[in-house]
């Protein structure tokens, strides 16, 4: 075992947090169906689906196959009746509140799949498994500790864990997708994400301990476990710093 810094391989962190993301991506998914079951999704979708269907057979047109391109190629007078046939829809105060329902509800069941898998997967499992070891940590024998050599504790694997992988890491993607999908996505959406992912590479590559965001707020980091040394507490740590010191007089007075 040894004491300095002996941190976990890319290639090994990489490895480990495909296979974790695999099995929340499992786990969230579950979640997700089980939500959309007990609150009838699906009921919602088919009303979703028949506002569509009511508009395509009173104005010919369904909006959600009209691509821009395809408009473009509309004489002017279909381009007229197409923007009143949206218009009409748009107006429609059922449609809306349905769309906006469809929305949310997509948004809050997928917020608490993904919390619940992720809470399994980077918290509970590590609390179990000890060191912060998730599945995939523990396949690839690397774990974690705080950046002063103490084992992690539960506050800062909790912060880790909710704050950085779940609410920066994880959500802001996922409701810009959402967005996205439902043709909400802007330019500052874009720049907001972009900043993030270059965010995340500049640590990994700048930074001597090669941190992502969620290991920089909880001041941990991702280590070797068979060749780090881990310290119970900090009294453990300056305790064999001082003998270390001592042995280190001991040995230059002898020379």
């Amino acid at each position: 075992m040894i004491y300095d810094l002996q941190k976990a391989s890319v290639l090994k962190r990489i490895s480990a947090g495909i296979l974790d993301f695999i099995i929340t991506v499992i786990l969230a998914t579950g979640f997700f169906f089980l939500f959309s079951t007990a609150f009838n999704y699906d009921a919602l979708n088919e009303q979703y689906d028949a506002f569509y269907l009511e508009y395509k057979e009173k104005y010919g047109f369904d909006f959600r196959e009209v691509t821009e391109e395809m408009y473009n190629k509309y004489t002017e007078e279909e381009k007229l009746n197409y923007d009143n046939a949206k218009n009409a829809l748009l107006e429609d105060e059922e449609f809306l509140k349905t769309y906006n329902l469809i929305i949310n509800s997509t948004l809050v069941m997928l917020t608490f799949g993904i919390l619940i898998a992720i809470l399994i997967v980077e918290f509970l499992i590590p609390l179990f498994l000890k060191n912060g070891q998730t599945l995939g940590k523990k396949m690839f024998g690397i774990c974690l500790m705080m950046d002063n050599g103490v084992k992690i504790k539960t506050l800062p694997l909790f912060v880790r864990t909710l704050l950085g992988k779940f609410t920066i890491e994880t959500m802001i993607p996922v409701y810009f997708i959402v967005l996205l999908y439902f043709g909400h996505i802007n330019l500052l959406h874009i720049v907001i994400l972009g900043v993030l992912v270059i965010a995340e590479l500049l640590l990994i590559i700048i930074h001597r301990k090669n941190p992502l965001l969620h290991d920089l707020m909880s001041y941990t980091v991702v280590v070797d476990k068979e060749s780090q040394m881990i310290f119970d507490t900090e009294e453990d740590l300056i305790k064999y710093k001082q003998e270390m010191a001592k042995k280190n007089a001991v040995s230059k007075k002898t020379f």
